[in-house]
């Protein structure tokens, strides 16, 4: 049997996180140097094989980040923003998320977006998990800024985007057009890319069918489902076939998207392996 993974949102820790390297509370005033890409995720960093092509996550838990701010001057609080992520990693989960609907993406400005990455990747580094995968959210209206958010969050230490479908002329999309925009921007960004599904925001719901044509794609490796659609999780699933703590499956992973619904997908999203 394939148990599904789960994308939990939660910011709480670990009972029993593992021990860390660091103090929590160390100094956070690391300059913001350049991102040496070997220090950063290791799937990311190594070329495809032809055994197994894509660059896939791991199976685990993976949390989204809030975003924080002064509340004096609305600026980024990139102290807190660190602290943060240092928890998050010490409590043990399997990778991070930022600039997400948590994240605030939508307020944030592209040197903001950058800097905010830029913070979590280095902050996570100092504290002993340099290797910790962090997902971007890169989002946008069009495909030119979204491959300009990927490039972006690549050149700031992400290793994986996160990527909601556009929304500004959702009647005018056709299954077609929003596989194309998927597959356009996985063509040109230089870091993997996960599909966002959330139609609760943008009004635009994936079927299933669209996901698991997306998933032949070499540089689209996941996605997650935030519209707690059971039955289109059963039948992704099944069609792509995702990695399990046992098995190393397609290298295209799905993920529920919703502490509400995380004992449906663990019960919904059990298959037969064949």
């Amino acid at each position: 049997m394939k148990p599904c993974l789960i994308w939990i949102f939660t910011t709480a820790a670990s009972p029993t996180p593992p021990p860390p390297s660091t103090p929590l509370h160390h100094s956070l005033s690391f300059p913001l140097l350049p991102i040496a890409r070997n220090q950063t995720y290791s799937s990311t960093n190594n070329p495809p094989s032809e055994e197994h092509p894509r660059r896939a996550l791991k199976p685990g838990l993976y949390v989204p980040l809030l975003a924080f701010f002064s509340p004096e001057t609305e600026e980024l609080d990139e102290s807190t923003i660190a602290q943060h992520a240092i928890r998050m990693a010490k409590a043990g989960v399997m990778g991070l998320i930022t600039q997400g609907t948590y994240g605030e993406a939508a307020h944030l400005s592209h040197i903001e977006r950058a800097r905010i990455t830029r913070t979590t990747r280095h902050a996570v580094a100092a504290a002993g998990y340099p290797q910790l995968p962090l997902i971007v959210g890169c989002g946008a209206p069009s495909t030119s800024e979204t491959i300009e958010l990927c490039q972006d969050a690549f050149e700031s230490g992400a290793d994986y985007a996160l990527i909601l479908p556009p929304s500004t002329y959702k009647a005018q999309y056709t299954r077609a057009s929003l596989k194309g925009y998927f597959e356009d921007v996985a063509g040109a960004s230089p870091i993997p890319v996960l599909v966002y599904n959330y139609p609760a925001v943008t009004g635009v719901d994936l079927d299933a069918e669209t996901l698991a044509s997306l998933a032949e794609h070499r540089n689209l490796v996941g996605c997650k489902l935030t519209c707690n659609d059971m039955g289109k999780l059963n039948r992704l699933v099944a069609a792509v076939q995702p990695a399990t703590a046992a098995e190393r499956g397609s290298g295209f992973m799905c993920f529920g998207g919703s502490a509400d619904a995380t004992l449906q997908t663990l019960v919904g999203g059990v298959c037969e392996a064949g």
